[in-house]
């Protein structure tokens, strides 16, 4: 009854010339409850939907018709059950090529480092041998002492 009130209150409001405040603040807040009314409807009746909708696959499912276990519309006439691409197998193939190559990576770099490790080594042993040289040849420039 309070709405009805407030409806003709309102519409005796809009006959005014000039529309006061209280007039259009009155009306947001009516439309306001409006349309959130409509939307509270609107939310039961998509619930409402879907739990019909749950509840209708759910017995055409668990029917005693079915013997195996039911084929969905995407799979059911175009494949045999063996080619049926599962989204486990699409997950396993891409993490499966992912250690391939990260593994391929650390070989990669693995051998990267052995033959900088080699080439330092090698570049040591001609620094040692050279040092060695340079110390022989100083000690056969220095004047050795009369006995």
């Amino acid at each position: 009854m309070a709405l009805n009130d407030e409806m003709q209150n309102l519409v005796l409001l809009r006959n005014t010339p000039f529309l006061p405040f209280i007039y259009q603040d009155s009306w947001c807040n009516l439309t306001n409850r409006a349309l959130n009314f409509i939307d509270g409807v609107a939310q039961k009746c998509c619930h409402i939907q879907a739990r019909a909708m749950k509840r209708r696959l759910q017995e055409s499912h668990s029917s005693p018709q079915l013997q195996s276990k039911p084929l969905y519309l995407a799979n059911a006439p175009f494949y045999a059950e063996s080619e049926y691409v599962t989204r486990d197998s699409k997950v396993f193939k891409l993490l499966k090529q992912k250690v391939l190559k990260q593994q391929e990576e650390a070989k990669a770099r693995e051998d990267y480092l052995l033959q900088r490790q080699l080439a330092l080594e090698e570049t040591v042993r001609k620094q040692s041998e050279d040092i060695k040289r340079l110390m022989a040849l100083v000690q056969q420039q220095q004047p050795q002492p009369n006995p």
